[in-house]
């Protein structure tokens, strides 16, 4: 029972938005508001500290973004939009209308990389399958 709440130390220093380091073979139990199971076998494969708060580019007005739903097979493939860094799959982000470059990868898949025009308030579903590198 020691070691239990041992390994679990760090984890009563979480409040909220925060990103700890959880050392490799530790196990714990999350709670979520919803009837979902939660996975983190591939958490090694993330970055060790994402950035603080995903940055969103700016636009004349609020009502011109656009909502662009990122989604890839397989999950947590990183998404990078313009040269920044804005998370991995699945999420949704806000975009300007025009042009963007987007790029989804993974380590041991080849990149996927589009030009992605993105209309006035629209909302766009990107789903992406990543190939295998050989």
């Amino acid at each position: 029972m020691l070691n239990a709440a041992k390994n679990l130390a760090p984890l009563s220093l979480v409040e909220r938005g925060q990103y700890v380091e959880v050392p490799q073979g530790s196990r714990f139990v999350a709670h979520i508001g919803a009837n979902e199971e939660i996975s983190l076998d591939d958490a090694a494969l993330l970055p060790a500290k994402p950035p603080a708060a995903a940055p969103q580019p700016a636009a004349s007005s609020k009502d011109e973004l656009s909502v662009v739903t990122f989604t890839s097979v397989p999950d947590h493939a990183e998404i990078t939009v313009d040269g920044k860094f804005f998370g991995t799959t699945p999420s949704s982000i806000r975009l300007p209308p025009g042009d963007h470059s987007v790029t989804i990868e993974k380590s041991v898949f080849k990149p996927w990389q589009r030009i992605m025009t993105v209309g006035i308030g629209a909302d766009v579903s990107l789903d992406v399958t990543l190939e295998e590198r050989p």
